[in-house]
């Protein structure tokens, strides 16, 4: 048997890793640190980004020499992508280091001739610059120290000067007095160490003593050298800033260069790490990296490592304008490390690999299907190559690593390591044994204990149920490794714990371990998850968490508390909505698709009777009712019993009642628990949930099977046909309808629609031909059964419908509502609605009967009749058919009525009576009301032509009656109108406004004269009077003084212009003008001239003769009685005047 070990090159059991895949870039202090480092520089493949990243650190270093910034380098790649290991072998070939044996780093690497070329002329740089190449590697770490302290402790370290700051400027004050080397010799001669010694610089004796033998004018005593070391360099108390650390780094490369700057590489390991999304750490790290770039005349590289591209997250990116060379390794740049390294295979076992690994190619195929990283075609040609690993897997694995590593990387070793010991674990098995994409967990479960991502109960957790069965083991490793996959976004990468990709990473025997775990997995992950191990969420599994415990504690808290009756109410209530949902709501019966309810009984007691097929549950769950009794009571029933008999039967009852109890239990949790705010309490109901549907699916499945073995019987014991138990309660409700009603067949037709449209179309005499029947429609016999339900007293329609549509008849309301059209039509019944006369149509429009009211007609109107009814209503302005007879008569009368109310009212309205003939209409209805029309249509058209007359004299007498009020109002006291408005106040107070003569217009006619002379008298007299005001003005001088238009306008002002005379053409014309100015109005204008005359004269005095002083002397009235009386009013007015005049006034204005 050829097992996986014999296969490769270096066989994993005999073949060890010296650095046990961790590259570190300290410096090399024992030979075995040195045995390490050769077996870095002999394993380092330089293919890929490896290779192509060094060219570009090394043609940029060689690029910017001597400019003002030398840029920094970026090195980042995932966990295990062999970044350090890149720096590592960079910084020895950088310096070419010398091991102790002669042999030199760029003599052991194996690198392309390009790159040999490049490292040559770095080596020609440095004979240019008088100093050789050189370099200084570490990684910083988060301790106390500032970023300063750490980078040149590194640097100090590689210069082989004490680490701490204040021993290190000892040193270079030693060597910079040219004492270092004495100083060196005396502390070894008397047994020290001097690095050891300077670090305690302030207290040697021995360093001391050593100064003074280099230097014995230093000071005169040990003690005195001590206190001036202590002076001039103080222990390091402080922080060194930028521009002090980038001081102390030109002493030290110039140091170690002779006293000039060699090129210079400095290393900076896990700066990533440092920074940790730390932002004043980022800036640290920026205000470093650009000093170290601008102020060392570009002699100096600083190259730094990572995780992630700069572009990773916020903080990277504040420094990436720092580091403008990047180095991004990729997988496949691992790939080449790893199948190179470990993976080689011995060229002679390749073709019996190929046939094994061809021969069980579907198994591998399948591997992850519908995930991210399932198996593709290209996968082919890598299966040999990283055969014992599968490329699946790998990349699984890669993912997961890539996980692991958020800043974790120092806590972790290298994928190479794991290879290995992958390798090794399957080395002795046969070809065709694989590695399990658990062995993961069994490799790094430690180290992720330690990272924080994996917690020590849920590790000791495993590793107990791993003891137990080792299946066990492995699913529960695999589970928590695929639990540190991200579940969305870009990192998705679509692997779940699922029971299929779970068997998919274990398998290991290719050929035979497929099959065997699709049998053992499902069993051992249900069990897991009974014993509350693991929670199911959906089709996925979770390890359980301390929220889960406590969620899976409550449900086997209520599982217990879960009651025999409350399973059992469950159940019934299940089985009859199962039922229900069989139950069909309606069928269809006969041609006419008349539609039936289904009316589903459960209980142990008959149906009750009702228009519903009923259909009777008995369950040998509940009642107990075996299929025997089943039978026998359905055979008692009889063939007549409408009853549609459904036995449930008991089946599976335990696992029936155990899922029914499972599910309570779980919603139960569900409901109390509440919803949780964390991710384990999200994650545990999510999982609830999960518990529920399975028991919810199991409870439907258990429901199905009792469905599906129901039994289905009709009254008498027939069993209906049917695959279902639809088809089998449909069938038999079939039949129980013709059971529950047998006289539905006498109108079962589909054709009564037709018959009812005809009716409504005025064709009901002919309408049943549409159902082939040709004699009178009274005949039919459902036309028939239906007048047999109607009184002369009045039936109510629904009574009637309800009467013919429930059983034992059942016939459609379409064959219900034609029949009662017909019989409306043939005048055979009457309606009314809402207690008014109905016609045809308005009955067969109705979709309710409740207020429609049917009569059997006694009285039957003859053809003849109906014709002169409808002239006599056609007369009175309301024409009509057949149909509407009865009510057009109605509405023509309640019309007569009306008018005449609309010509009646108080006096001077006459008052009139609607005749008798007329008035026994209105109490009569039916065709009887039709007759008694007939019986009064003369008297009908008398008092129509009659209502005409009035209605004519109201509309022109009403207006001419307000006229001669209005024209009696503005008369009033007007002696010439005083008998005409009597003879107004006698027609006011009698009924005879519209008698045959009109007895208003004599009385307006005779008012209008009358009012007409008063306004023409007054305004006659009231242009005179202008007139003469107007010519009395023109005598005085200030008046003729003004021109035209100032005259004008002050006649205007004083309304003493003249004056349009006023329209007195007819009785309202005098009317508009007695209501503008009445007749005091004219007399108060008429009064009112000489004081506006007056007013207007001394307004022309004040135009003519602005600056004049005017007085006013108004002349008292008396009463004269003789000559003398006449002399002394004069004399005293002459003296009042001359007193006016000679007190200083231009004029006097005498005003009465």
């Amino acid at each position: 048997m050829t097992t996986n070990n014999d296969l490769f090159v270096r066989p994993p059991l005999s073949f060890e890793i010296p650095n046990d895949g961790v590259t570190n870039v300290d410096r090399p202090e024992d030979s075995n640190q040195w045995d390490v480092l050769k077996y870095e520089l002999e394993s380092f493949v330089c293919e890929g980004e490896y290779e192509h990243g060094l060219q570009r650190i090394l043609d940029s270093y060689t690029g910017h020499r001597n400019r003002t910034t030398q840029p920094a380098v970026w090195v980042s790649g995932f966990y295990g992508s062999g970044k350090s290991h890149l720096v590592r072998v960079l910084q020895h070939l950088w310096a070419d280091t010398r091991f102790p044996n002669g042999a030199t780093a760029r003599g052991l690497t194996n690198i392309p001739q390009g790159i040999h070329d490049q490292l040559t002329e770095l080596t020609t740089l440095g004979r240019r610059d008088g100093a050789a190449p050189w370099a200084a590697a570490g990684a910083l770490d988060r301790s106390g120290d500032t970023l300063n302290s750490v980078f040149l402790s590194i640097v100090l370290g590689a210069a082989g000067l004490p680490t701490r700051v204040a021993p290190a400027q000892v040193a270079l004050w030693l060597a910079g007095n040219g004492h270092l080397d004495a100083v060196r010799d005396h502390v070894a001669t008397n047994g020290g160490d001097l690095v050891e010694e300077l670090g305690e610089y302030n207290l040697s004796t021995l360093l001391a003593n050593a100064i003074l033998a280099a230097d014995p004018q230093f000071a005169a005593t040990a003690k005195d050298v001590r206190a001036a070391l202590r002076s001039q360099f103080p222990p390091d108390t402080r922080s060194f800033s930028t521009d002090e650390t980038i001081a102390l780094l030109k002493k030290i490369l110039e140091h170690v260069g002779g006293g000039q700057i060699p090129p210079s590489l400095i290393v900076l390991d896990e700066v990533q790490q440092y920074i940790s999304g730390d932002g004043g750490r980022a800036m640290e790290v920026q205000n470093l990296v650009e000093s170290v770039s601008r102020e060392l005349n570009g002699r100096v590289l600083l190259v730094a490592t990572g995780q992630q591209e700069l572009t990773a997250d916020s903080t990277l990116q504040k420094i990436q304008d720092r580091f403008t060379v990047k180095v991004v390794l990729k997988n496949q740049d691992v790939d080449a490390v790893v199948r190179r390294v470990l993976l080689s295979k011995e060229p002679a076992k390749k073709p019996g690999l190929d046939s094994t690994l061809s021969s069980v190619a579907g198994q591998i195929s399948r591997q992850l299907i519908g995930s991210r990283i399932q198996h593709t075609a290209a996968d082919d040609k890598d299966l040999a190559e990283d055969y014992p690993l599968l490329p699946v897997r790998r990349r699984f694995w890669e993912c997961v690593l890539r996980q692991a590593d958020a800043g974790r990387a120092g806590q972790l070793r290298s994928q190479l390591r794991i290879v290995h010991e992958a390798n090794r674990k399957v080395a002795p098995q046969s070809v065709g044994t694989v590695v399990g994409a658990d062995f993961l967990y069994s490799q790094k479960n430690e180290d992720l204990n330690g990272a924080g991502l994996l917690l020590k109960e849920t590790q000791t957790l495993i590793h107990e149920q791993g003891q137990k069965d080792p299946l066990r083991g492995r699913i529960l490793g695999l589970i928590h490794l695929i639990g540190l996959l991200p579940t969305s976004g870009h990192g998705d990468i679509g692997v779940r714990a699922t029971t299929d990709h779970l068997v998919d990473l274990l398998v290991e025997d290719l050929a035979h371990d497929g099959d065997q775990l699709r049998q053992k997995v499902p069993v051992a992950l249900e069990a897991l998850t009974d014993e509350g191990v693991i929670q199911q969420d959906g089709e996925e599994f979770r390890l359980q968490t301390k929220a889960g415990r406590e969620w899976d504690e409550a449900f086997r808290r209520h599982h217990a508390q879960v009651t025999d009756s409350e399973v059992s109410a469950e159940r019934d209530s299940l089985l009859l909505a199962e039922v229900n949902r069989a139950l069909p709501t309606t069928i269809q019966q006969g041609r006419a698709k008349e539609s039936r309810k289904l009316a589903l009984h459960a209980e142990a007691s008959l149906p009750p009777e009702s228009d519903a097929i009923p259909v009777w549950l008995r369950s040998e769950w509940d009642e107990g009712i075996t299929a025997k009794q089943f039978d026998e009571s359905a055979r008692n029933l009889g063939i007549e019993s409408p009853i549609v008999l459904i036995h449930l039967p008991r089946v599976q009852a335990p696992a029936f009642v155990a899922a029914v109890r499972n599910k309570i239990a779980a919603q139960r949790v569900i409901d109390q628990q509440g919803i949780p705010q964390d991710d384990e309490g999200k994650q545990a109901r999510s999982a609830m949930q999960t518990r529920l549907n399975r028991a919810t699916d199991q409870v439907n499945s258990h429901v199905r099977d009792v469905i599906s073995k129901a039994t289905v019987l009709l009254g008498g014991g027939m069993a209906p046909n049917g695959l279902s138990l639809r088809e089998r309660i449909e069938a038999g409700a079939q039949s129980a309808a013709t059971r529950l009603f047998p006289r539905f067949s006498e109108a079962d037709d589909n054709r009564w629609s037709t018959v009812r449209d005809r009716v409504k179309n005025g064709s009901a005499a002919d309408a049943l031909k549409a159902l082939q029947f040709d004699a009178d429609p009274d005949q039919h016999p459902v036309v028939k059964e239906i007048l047999s339900h109607i009184g002369p007293a009045g039936t109510s329609a629904s009574e009637v419908e309800k009467a013919v549509t429930s059983k034992p008849l059942g016939w459609p309301k379409d064959a219900f509502m034609a029949s009662l059209g017909i019989l409306l039509d043939t005048g055979a019944i009457r309606a009314t609605l809402n207690g008014s006369d109905a016609t045809t149509a308005d009955v067969l429009k109705q979709t309710r009967l409740g207020n429609v009211l049917l009569r059997r007609e006694v009285t039957v109107l003859k053809p003849a009749e109906k014709i002169q009814a409808r002239q006599v209503l056609s007369n009175l302005g309301f024409p009509t058919d057949n149909d509407g007879l009865v009510s057009a008569v109605e509405q023509a009368v309640k019309s007569l009525v009306d008018r005449a109310k609309g010509v009646s009212g108080p006096a001077p309205l006459p008052d009139i009576t609607v005749p008798g003939s007329i008035q026994v209409i209105v109490s009569t209805s039916g065709n009887d009301r039709v007759h008694a029309l007939l019986a009064a249509k003369d008297d009908l058209a008398s008092f129509n032509d009659q209502l005409g007359d009035l209605e004519s004299r109201l509309k022109s007498r009403t207006p001419s009656l307000e006229l001669a009020r209005a024209l009696a109002s503005s008369a009033t006291g007007l002696e010439p109108a005083s008998a005409a408005r009597e003879r107004l106040d006698a027609l006011a107070a009698s009924r005879d406004l519209l008698a045959d003569a009109d007895p208003v217009a004599p009385i307006v006619k005779e008012l209008a004269e009358a009012l007409r002379d008063a306004i023409h008298e007054a305004a006659v007299a009231l242009r005179d009077a202008r007139a003469t005001a107007v010519a009395g003005l023109e005598q005085q001088p200030a008046w003729t003084a003004l021109d035209d238009a100032q005259r004008k306008a002050l006649l205007t002002e004083h309304h003493l212009g003249t004056e349009t005379d006023p329209d007195l053409a007819d009785a309202a014309a005098v009317v508009k003008a007695a209501q503008a100015r009445p007749l005091q109005g004219w007399t108060a204008e008429l009064d009112a001239i000489p004081q506006r005359a007056s007013r207007a004269l001394g307004a022309a005095i004040q135009l003519t003769t602005p600056a004049a002083k005017m007085t006013t002397v108004r002349v008292s009235t008396a009463s004269l009685s003789s000559a003398d009386e006449v002399e002394r009013y004069i004399e005293a007015l002459r003296v009042q005047l001359l007193d006016a005049l000679n007190s200083g006034n231009d004029t006097v204005m005498v005003k009465g």
